[in-house]
C-alpha cells in the first residue's frame, strides 16, 4: 500500500534511524570536547591575574592598573581591614606622644621652678642645683662615674 501506514511494507521509519552515521557521531564528540574545554578555561583561568601581571610587565603603577582593572570586593575588604588597623595604631601612637608631651611639660615646669629656687636662695655660691627626677639628666660627676665603672667592668 502506498504512504504504507499499518503493514509491514512501508519504510517511513527508516528516515530516523537509531544508528546515526560516524560523521555524525564524530561532530557531537568533538562538539562536547570544545564546551569541555571552554567551560574549564572560562571557569579556572584566573584573567584578571594576567591582566595585571601583563600591565606590571608593561610598566604601569598599581594606580595607573586599578584604573584599567578594578579591585574585587574581597580586596576592598582586605584594604579597609588595613585601613582600621593602622588607623588604631596610629591613634595609639598619637596618644602615646601626647602622654609623652604632657610628661616633658610637667618636667620643664619642676625644672624651671628649681632653677628659681636655686636663683633665689644663696645665688649659687659653689653649691650644686638641686637634683631633678628627669631621666637623663646628668651631672658631669655622674658621667665621669659612669665612664669609670665601664671602664671597670670591661677590665
Amino acid at each position: 500500500a502506498p504512504g504504507g501506514g499499518g503493514g509491514g511494507g512501508g519504510r517511513i521509519a527508516e528516515a530516523y534511524s537509531h544508528n546515526p552515521p560516524l560523521r555524525s557521531r564524530v561532530q557531537q564528540t568533538l562538539l562536547i570536547l570544545f564546551a569541555a574545554f571552554m567551560l574549564r578555561n572560562v571557569l579556572f583561568t584566573d584573567y584578571r591575574k594576567e591582566e595585571i601581571r601583563h600591565l606590571r610587565s608593561k610598566g604601569l603603577t598599581e594606580t595607573e592598573i586599578e584604573k584599567y582593572v578594578p579591585k574585587t570586593t574581597n580586596e576592598k575588604i582586605e584594604a579597609e581591614r588595613d585601613d582600621v588597623v593602622k588607623r588604631a595604631k596610629r591613634e595609639k601612637d598619637l596618644d602615646a606622644l601626647l602622654k609623652d608631651f604632657d610628661d616633658l611639660r610637667r618636667e620643664v615646669g619642676r625644672l624651671r621652678a628649681d632653677v628659681a629656687a636655686f636663683k633665689e636662695g644663696d645665688g649659687g655660691a659653689g653649691d650644686a642645683p638641686p637634683a631633678t627626677s628627669m631621666v637623663g639628666a646628668t651631672t658631669k660627676e655622674t658621667r665621669s662615674s659612669a665612664k669609670a665603672g665601664a671602664t671597670r667592668r670591661v677590665a
